[in-house]
């Protein structure tokens, strides 16, 4: 975590505990509000680099109780405000103003990074190509814009999802993860560096791929969501954007729209549909929170689809679009179930996988 982050959740912790005791949504009475006070209380004295920069007020409050008697001294609500206010957030924004957080280049020296060109951009920020010093292996890093820290914090809750998930995943078709955190306001992931393109771009420069080649990296995206599956992370915007080609190897980018199944935590997590138009599940999109592998097994047809055609699926019109390009018939077949309701799709990855493995040559 950024300094300046933790600065700010400390000071901020301490001020949620001062003034629920001067409003009296908080009991001094309460032994928990006690110790809670006196936690925060020695993480902001010993806060670096802000160490001495504590408020008189608070210096001389060694617990809950020695504040309680300062602040009782305020007769109402609006003057206990006006106080904090003025002896403790204007404190602290002065000295948070005043404390220089390093530049997101030198946060990556520190790891031994050094940022080269830019090889990618999109909403959420851009992605550079980098290398380790000490290494002289090349990474990947996303750079997320640092808007994304303002607001509700939503997008920061993202990408600290896609980094947990990241790093629970090991798997040869999955981008490799090595590192993230937060530099200032602006949070990053280190990735292995992938040489080659997406799907996407690789059907801009040469066109539509042939049968062969989409069942061997439909093969390889499935044998990852396998793995992906077993851990209970759902992808959830499967798309050739999301897919890399390296050699013969193709990779899965982009964990940021999964998660994790935590039961406690689901609906709170994803609240609003994810994924890309025309390649998400329909049932994803009336129901955010739908976990399984379903909208994933979706997703990995309609991508099929897509870099044989050149086009989304059209309901009705699968099977003469995937003919006329030469599709075989047991293969369209397969990319069909894999866009029928959820109830007649495969089970999981593995089913889809070995059916395509079925196949006869062609």
């Amino acid at each position: 975590m950024s300094n300046l982050i933790y600065i700010e959740e400390t000071i901020n912790s301490m001020r949620d505990i001062l003034e629920g005791i001067a409003l009296y949504r908080l009991s001094i009475k309460d032994y928990a509000v006690e110790e809670r006070y006196r936690t925060a209380r020695k993480r902001l004295i010993e806060l670096k680099p802000l160490i001495g920069e504590v408020p008189d007020f608070l210096k001389d409050s060694n617990d809950a109780w020695g504040y309680w008697d300062f602040i009782k001294t305020l007769s109402t609500y609006d003057e206990r405000r006006e106080f904090l206010k003025n002896s403790y957030d204007l404190h602290y924004s002065s000295a948070c103003n005043n404390y220089e957080e390093v530049s997101i280049e030198q946060h990556f020296l520190q790891r031994d990074l050094v940022l080269d060109e830019k090889i990618g951009a999109g909403g959420f920020g851009t992605v550079h190509k980098a290398t380790h010093a000490a290494l002289g292996s090349l990474r990947a890093v996303k750079v997320f814009d640092p808007s994304f820290y303002q607001g509700e914090g939503k997008p920061v809750q993202r990408f600290a999802r896609e980094a947990s998930l990241l790093g629970s995943l090991s798997h040869r078709n999955i981008v490799r993860f090595y590192d993230a955190g937060i530099a200032g306001r602006t949070p990053f992931i280190v990735t292995e560096f992938i040489d080659g393109d997406n799907l996407d771009q690789i059907m801009r420069e040469k066109g539509i791929f042939r049968e062969l080649e989409v069942r061997k990296l439909c093969l390889q995206v499935l044998q990852a969501l396998q793995e992906a599956h077993s851990l209970g992370i759902y992808h959830r915007d499967i798309k050739p954007s999301n897919i890399m080609m390296s050699g013969d190897i193709y990779k899965i980018v982009d964990f940021g729209a999964g998660v994790a199944i935590e039961h406690t935590l689901a609906t709170r997590l994803t609240t609003s549909a994810v994924g890309t138009s025309g390649f998400i599940a329909p049932e994803l999109q009336m129901e955010p929170t739908l976990l399984g592998a379903g909208p994933d097994l979706y997703s990995v047809g309609v991508t099929a689809h897509y870099l044989l055609t050149g086009t989304l699926p059209h309901p009705g019109n699968m099977q003469r679009s995937l003919s006329d390009q030469g599709v075989s018939t047991d293969f369209s077949d397969l990319l069909i179930r894999s866009l029928s309701p959820p109830k007649e799709r495969y089970e999981s990855a593995d089913d889809m996988g070995t059916e395509i493995g079925r196949l006869r040559s062609i």
